[in-house]
């Protein structure tokens, strides 16, 4: 998508549909379906949530259809892969500019945010793939952490996540621990 996507669920499904047909791709009963849950998901989904939550809403649309609409998008970059607890979860894309993601370690909430303007961190990733004799082509950043909410409710006292990251021995974002 070339431009940025509302937030709302009504507005995003629009934009996104807007953005299949002016592709030539057929707008079905059945992507409607999926673009809408995808849409109202408030924080990133697994391949099987998005399939439960598709069959609740419609149980006529079947697994592959899920899986190649969820497959299309992801090829047009209005959907992102993202690494929790050594899962793969999705999450609508709704900055069209280059950006990364930061998770809540407790309530899984995810946020976008683009470093447009952060110069810094962009040469950071490109030196230090450089260093270690890579040219680099593209980079990945996720980041986890305890979200405002979860601050505000005590949630952070349980102790998912060590303060100073995985690198502290404390549990990988994918499901292993950085001291191994």
């Amino acid at each position: 998508m070339n431009t940025d996507m509302p937030s709302d669920p009504v507005s995003v499904v629009a934009c996104l549909e807007a953005g299949l047909v002016a592709d030539s791709y057929r707008l079905t009963r059945a992507r409607h379906v999926i673009l809408t849950v995808m849409a109202t998901f408030g924080h990133p989904f697994t391949s099987t949530e998005l399939e439960q939550a598709v069959a609740d809403l419609d149980a006529s649309i079947g697994r592959a259809s899920v899986y190649r609409t969820l497959t299309l998008m992801e090829s047009r970059g209005v959907v992102e892969k993202l690494h929790q607890a050594g899962i793969e979860h999705y999450t609508l894309c709704l900055k069209s500019e280059h950006h990364h993601h930061v998770t809540c370690v407790e309530c899984g909430r995810t946020e976008e945010f683009a470093v447009k303007d952060n110069i810094d961190l962009m040469s950071a990733v490109d030196g230090l793939a450089r260093r270690l004799g890579y040219l680099p082509r593209s980079h990945v950043l996720e980041v986890y952490g305890v979200c405002p909410l979860c601050q505000e409710s005590g949630a952070e006292a349980s102790g998912a996540a060590p303060p100073n990251g995985h690198g502290a021995g404390g549990r990988h974002p994918l499901g292993r621990r950085a001291d191994r």
